[in-house]
């Protein structure tokens, strides 16, 4: 009986397939910081090696284009679902995230672009071939 359910249970964990995309949540406002109207918006995602993309040694490594609908301001997506990430793209280093709204700048908190935690790079194990 034992025997069963451990291989009952471990054959599940082999055959979870590893998430490819990231999932990415946020609020908009307008200056006046009232949300935004209820819409669909045309919003740029991006992701750069430096926190200033304005800096001329900062690289874009990945960008995607979606259609998003904001609800109360809250909006709410998969980054790599319509664009993957690159394999070359392990998130073994800091990256940030650049977010834009139809044709303005990418916004900024701080004056800076959002870091991205490192520890994102589990979910591109696979390209390791590793398991965890």
């Amino acid at each position: 009986m034992f025997i069963i359910v451990f291989l009952f249970l471990t054959g599940n964990v082999y055959a979870y397939t590893i998430q490819k995309t990231i999932h990415f949540q946020g609020f908009l406002t307008e200056s006046n910081d009232i949300a935004v109207m209820d819409n669909v918006y045309t919003m740029t995602f991006s992701l750069w090696d430096n926190s200033d993309n304005e800096n001329a040694s900062a690289a874009k490594f990945w960008e995607e284009t979606q259609q998003i609908a904001v609800s109360r301001g809250i909006y709410s997506t998969n980054l790599g679902e319509i664009e993957p990430f690159p394999y070359t793209l392990n998130f073994s280093q800091q990256y940030y995230l650049g977010v834009q709204v139809g044709n303005e700048g990418i916004m900024k908190i701080n004056g800076s672009l959002i870091p991205i935690v490192s520890t994102w790079n589990a979910f591109r194990s696979d390209t390791a071939g590793g398991r965890m």
